[in-house]
């Protein structure tokens, strides 16, 4: 038997679900550990009035493990590691050429649409995945978020086009938000970050060690906010210059505030609701459309942009194992509750072996 699980009201719930067998491009990957975002715990919840039976959606938003099996046009990757992220397009639409390969109309999103990565195998096209040779490696079950989080936090910063020295500044206090900060630091951005009041505990002083912090109380209005940041900027240089505003939680409330903050012709780049696990909302886009503000909306992250988060983290500028939260797969279950209750600013990654 090869098992897979299923997240229930206690956890995960184990169930016999072979991966698919290697078509020619395909590889099967022995999962080592699983990403769980708040996307899989959304669905989880929508689909809890189903039956829950054995074909229930297998969760896992991405994975990293070692390539055990492939098809014979793939051999070549045969024993590596390797990681694979939450989309799988068709590659070949013509959504797909003009980039969209998130937004394939032909394409899988693994845990949501199709089965996911937590599971001992998983079987997905080689196209699609990043292969670690020789002595380029990022250990540990951490290497599972170079295709979630750290993969829509690069996508938002590839999105938006930040170029060296930019002022950059940043709506959020999630694991998104610690891996952006890493990304716009490496690029040299200098982001600055708004950090309220109830932030997650040790919150603002990691900031503080990397970027330049816009503190404000967590029930301060938009104008006392963006007070802070337009100060924040004077002190970094930056005068009037149009910001490039990042909010990577995808909870209307907070995406609104970012408009609200934005100042004449900001660029503003926007989580979207189906990458972080929030339901849809209406948001007024009146106010910020007078200012020419510009909205971009992120959606998840190309595959193609996988090699370029994995570099970064061999490189050592991502910090996965500190952004990681790793727990045994038959611990989940309290893992999950105790984020329901304790806000973080890690990955949860569910180990398999």
């Amino acid at each position: 038997m090869t098992r897979a699980w299923v997240l229930a009201a206690s956890g995960a719930r184990a169930v016999d679900a072979p991966a698919p067998s290697p078509e020619p491009d395909d590889v099967v990957i022995a999962v080592e550990a699983a990403a769980i975002t708040d996307v899989d715990l959304a669905v989880a919840q929508a689909r809890a009035a189903g039956d829950g039976g054995a074909d229930a959606l297998v969760a896992g938003s991405a994975a990293v493990g070692r390539i055990v099996a492939a098809g014979e046009h793939a051999l070549a990757v045969l024993g590596m590691r390797a990681i694979v992220g939450s989309h799988l397009p068709c590659g070949e639409c013509d959504v797909c050429r003009r980039g969209g390969a998130v937004v394939c109309p032909n394409g899988v999103r693994l845990g949501v649409t199709a089965r996911g990565t937590l599971a001992e195998r998983v079987t997905v096209p080689q196209r699609w995945i990043v292969a670690f040779g020789g002595d380029l490696d990022v250990p540990g079950p951490g290497a599972a978020l170079l295709g979630s989080d750290a993969a829509l936090a690069y996508a938002m910063y590839a999105r938006m086009g930040v170029g060296p020295g930019e002022p950059t500044v940043i709506l959020g206090d999630n694991v998104v938000a610690r891996f952006l900060i890493e990304i716009l630091v490496a690029k040299q951005a200098q982001p600055i970050v708004i950090v309220r009041s109830n932030a997650p505990v040790g919150w603002r002083d990691w900031v503080a060690a990397r970027a330049r912090v816009a503190a404000v109380d967590h029930d301060a209005p938009d104008a006392e906010s963006r007070a802070a940041v337009v100060a924040a900027a004077h002190e970094a240089g930056h005068g009037d210059k149009p910001w490039k505003l990042f909010e990577t939680t995808g909870v209307a409330a907070r995406q609104s505030r970012a408009l609200a903050i934005a100042g004449p012709c900001a660029i503003v780049a926007l989580a979207a609701p189906g990458a972080t696990g929030h339901p849809a909302t209406a948001i007024d886009l009146g106010d910020a459309l007078d200012r020419e503000v510009t909205v971009i909306g992120v959606a998840g992250a190309h595959p193609d942009l996988l090699t370029e988060v994995a570099a970064m983290a061999v490189k050592g500028e991502l910090d996965v194992a500190a952004a990681c939260y790793a727990v045994a797969i038959d611990d989940l279950g309290i893992a999950i509750e105790r984020r329901r209750t304790v806000r973080q600013a890690t990955g949860l990654v569910a180990t398999i072996r």
